[in-house]
């Protein structure tokens, strides 16, 4: 293959640069596509016993952990959604739900995989 013909694709891009040296000598970028996720919580969103919630998305692989304030989410009429950024396909996730002092924490969902199909129906803009 000719040098300007060389080329690295990947099947996912537009964020996480970083550069990587193959042995040619040559630098290639690689991008890594992440997804920014909504997760609606079915709830009573003006529930003051809400205000000390939250929820962690946590990678099965430990690679990826957020944990996001019911406070911070968009309150829709019957609950709330989270938004959770740079979420990568083709891993399992958790996702903990911590009700404060109202409750234990328990998961919401455990060892689900984010499949490139699942993560577009929940992506948000």
């Amino acid at each position: 293959m000719a040098d300007s013909d060389e080329k690295v694709t990947l099947d996912r891009t537009e964020k996480k640069d970083m550069p990587l040296r193959i042995k040619s000598g040559r630098m290639y970028r690689i991008t890594v596509k992440v997804f920014n996720v909504k997760i609606e919580l079915h709830c009573d969103p003006d529930d003051p016993a809400r205000t000390d919630d939250s929820a962690t998305l946590e990678s099965t692989d430990g690679a990826y952990k957020k944990t996001v304030q019911w406070t911070d989410g968009e309150k829709v009429e019957n609950g709330v959604i989270l938004k959770f950024s740079d979420v990568q396909p083709e891993k399992f996730y958790n996702l903990l739900i911590d009700q404060g002092a109202e409750g234990e924490p328990f998961y919401a969902f455990k060892n689900v995989e984010a499949t490139k199909e699942l993560l577009k129906t929940h992506m948000s803009a």
